[in-house]
C-alpha cells in the first residue's frame, strides 16, 4: 500500500505540475494532490492548514459541522511538516495534508461520544487505528465533526452538538 500511495503521489505531482496552480483549486484537491503540492513546494502545510481553518470559520457557523477543532495542535504539526520539507527529509504519503474525522473516531484526549448524551464528558484514552494511521502517514488533524446519535442515521443530529446542516 505504501508503494502504491508513494507512486500515486509522484504521478499526481507530474499531472498537477502540468495542470498549473490556481489558488481556488486547493479547496477541492484530493489528499494525494495536496500532498504532491506540498512536496513540490507549491503550497506549504501551514498555508493549507490555515486555509482549512479559514473555511471552517466561514462556513461552520451556518453548518455546525465541527464538534471540536484542534487549531494550535494542527498548526504546530503543520510547521513541523514544512520544516521537514525544507530539510528534504523523506515524506510520508499524506505529509502535511489537513484532515478531519468524525467525532466517533477516537482522538486521544478529545470527545468520543457517538452523540450519546450520557457520554458527553467522555474523552478518548488513545487514538483509533484509523486516526493513528493517518497521522503516521503525515496528516494534520484539524478536528472532529458531528455524528448522529449512536451513528444510526443519515443526518447528523444529537443532543450534544445539535444539527449539522447540509451545505447544499
Amino acid at each position: 500500500r505504501r508503494e502504491l500511495l508513494t507512486g500515486t503521489c509522484v504521478s499526481l505531482a507530474s499531472v498537477w505540475s502540468a495542470r498549473g496552480f490556481a489558488g481556488n483549486d486547493l479547496d477541492f484537491f484530493s489528499a494525494l494532490e495536496a500532498a504532491a503540492a506540498i512536496k513540490l513546494k507549491k503550497v506549504s502545510s501551514v498555508e493549507l492548514t490555515q486555509r482549512t481553518f479559514e473555511r471552517i470559520d466561514r462556513y461552520n457557523p451556518k453548518l455546525n459541522a465541527f464538534a471540536y477543532q484542534l487549531r494550535d495542535r494542527a498548526l504546530a504539526r503543520a510547521n513541523k511538516a514544512d520544516d521537514a520539507v525544507a530539510r528534504k527529509k523523506q515524506l510520508a504519503a499524506f505529509h502535511g495534508v489537513p484532515f478531519c474525522v468524525k467525532e466517533c473516531f477516537a482522538v486521544k484526549g478529545e470527545p468520543d461520544t457517538w452523540g450519546i448524551p450520557a457520554l458527553k464528558s467522555s474523552k478518548a484514552p488513545a487514538n483509533s487505528a484509523a486516526v493513528e494511521r493517518l497521522l503516521n502517514a503525515g496528516g494534520i488533524l484539524t478536528g472532529g465533526t458531528n455524528v448522529p446519535y449512536e451513528l444510526m442515521d443519515w443526518q447528523s443530529y444529537n443532543d450534544i452538538y445539535g444539527t449539522t446542516n447540509n451545505p447544499w
